[in-house]
């Protein structure tokens, strides 16, 4: 019988029994309250095991088996490697949690930065975090605002065009597997446009166990790129808690890529709060030996006149598995609403699972819906036709396979991602 709940390890528990302050005074009264009831509900609950529906197919027990630290005050100094270049890009790092200042100087004009290790700047995240119940939330999102030590939280003003590089980085060259619990928080301001890239890797290859949480808040008119890259080695455990609030006449066009870690998570929802908002989620896992990747995605129409896209393949190859559940739920009094959602992923060995379950809830009758899934393998016919042509066999299903999931590359409206996410795909077959 698959339990609902797993003790945490002695090991865990300690890190949720310890007082974690944020910077080294000043932890306001609010923030230290919600923080001592989400260490006691990670306590009292443990871990999520299979026996709870949202969990059914993702077992999470291993995160017991390793030793795990929080990590230590992180160096000032930016490693070359972790702020590649780019063209009007602007790249902020995040390592192990902590935010690696960037000077005033070198910030573009329109876009407003605070470190949330600084007390001072506990204002622009008080209202992100009480507007959801955390006594309903995910444990690992509730392991999040019980540990989170540093952060950022930005503002874009109105009117503004910036494309922002933020890179989730974890571990540390001879350190001990680290649990962290990177935060950021994004307002992008009325009518503005924003290229926004998130991606998450390691500096090395010391196991690692994040908890990260993004808010991005659309304000009406606004428009963003957003493309979200988990591409950790082997080693790692992810849980990511994605949140889109889009409001009137706003646009958010978001890739979620996974290629890396040994087990993860993307709880993501968009709450379409407005008429006219717009959302367009697509997503793309390759998964191979035996990795396991988990989305759970939700989409809200709050309101009338609304519309959703939703698009996510995958190729999962060896013993790798997947898991999909997509859900679009219609508020009642949300008439006019258009959604569409579908699931597709190409097995390329038996050995491959993939579970998966799109839903629609609707509390509406004027809307247009639909939704699916499909699991298929490589053509034969056409994998013979490449052979024919005297390619090899592994790069003729390479060359399938890119060209299964590529055309949501396409659809990003953003040249610099669609040039980094189809240098990730093409990584991940050579």
């Amino acid at each position: 019988m698959k339990r609902k709940n797993i003790p945490l390890s002695d090991n865990l528990s300690s890190l949720f029994e310890a007082e974690v302050g944020v910077g080294s005074t000043g932890l306001p009264d609010w923030l230290a309250e919600e923080r001592h009831v989400c260490r006691g509900i990670v306590l009292a609950n443990g871990l999520p095991g299979q026996g709870q529906e949202q969990w059914k197919y993702t077992n999470v027990a291993g995160l017991n088996q390793m030793e795990w630290a929080l990590p230590g005050k992180t160096v000032d100094e930016h490693d070359p490697a972790i702020k590649p270049s780019g063209e009007n890009v602007t790249h902020l790092t995040l390592l192990n949690g902590h935010y690696l200042q960037v000077d005033e100087k070198d910030m573009p004009e329109g876009l407003d930065v605070r470190a949330l290790s600084n007390p001072a700047n506990m204002d622009c995240i008080k209202p992100v975090l009480q507007r959801t119940n955390y006594r309903r939330e995910s444990i690992f999102t509730l392991m999040n605002r019980a540990l989170w030590s540093d952060g950022l939280c930005m503002q874009v003003t109105p009117e503004a065009n910036l494309r922002l590089h933020i890179h989730l980085v974890y571990g540390g060259m001879g350190r001990s597997p680290v649990m962290s619990a990177p935060r950021v928080y994004i307002k992008a301001g009325e009518h503005s446009q924003l290229e926004l890239t998130l991606t998450q890797w390691n500096r090395d290859k010391v196991p690692s166990f994040g908890t990260a949480c993004v808010d991005l808040d659309l304000a009406p008119g606004s428009k963003v790129t957003y493309a979200h890259e988990q591409r950790l080695h082997a080693k790692s455990y992810q849980f990511t808690t994605t949140r889109l609030n889009v409001a009137k006449d706003a646009c958010v066009y978001a890739l979620d890529l996974a290629t890396g870690a040994a087990l993860s998570r993307h709880d993501l929802t968009a709450t379409l709060q407005e008429s006219g908002s717009e959302a367009h989620l697509n997503g793309i896992y390759l998964l191979r030996d035996r990795q396991t990747s988990d989305f759970h995605t939700v989409i809200e129409h709050r309101k009338p006149y609304c519309n959703s896209r939703q698009v996510y393949k995958g190729v999962l190859d060896d013993h790798a598995h997947a898991v999909f559940n997509g859900l679009v739920e219609v508020h009642p009094g949300a008439m006019g609403t258009d959604g569409y959602q579908l699931n597709k992923t190409l097995l390329r060995s038996q050995n491959a699972v993939i579970d998966t379950k799109p839903e629609l809830q609707i509390h509406n009758d004027d809307v247009k819906c639909s939704h699916g899934a499909t699991v298929g393998q490589l053509d034969p016919l056409e994998l013979f036709y490449l052979q024919s042509r005297c390619i090899p066999t592994d790069e003729a299903k390479a060359m399938l396979s890119r060209a299964f999931v590529v055309d949501l590359i396409h659809q990003q409206p953003s040249e610099y991602q669609q040039t980094r996410l189809q240098q990730a795909v093409k990584a991940f077959f050579d």
